[in-house]
């Protein structure tokens, strides 16, 4: 069997199997620690833990991210 044929997951919204290769929208929960130096003006990120708290394929995910998005964000 192909790598990408494997499965890795389940789309928590449609039940749809996910293979590797696949994209996917996944939301998570990180404890993250924000740094700044003057080699990184704009910050750098350090993820000090990451859970993964839900999985979705990538249009029932796009689904669920604009129905949970405020009216206002991005204009």
């Amino acid at each position: 069997m192909d790598e990408q044929d494997e499965v890795y997951g389940t789309c928590e919204r449609c039940h749809k199997p996910l293979f590797y290769g696949n994209a996917c929208v996944t939301i998570n929960r990180n404890i993250e620690q924000v740094d700044w130096s003057p080699e990184y003006p704009d910050g750098i990120v350090t993820v000090i833990d990451s859970t993964q708290l839900h999985i979705f394929c990538a249009e029932c995910g796009n689904q669920v991210v604009m129905q949970t998005q405020p009216k206002d964000v991005g204009e």
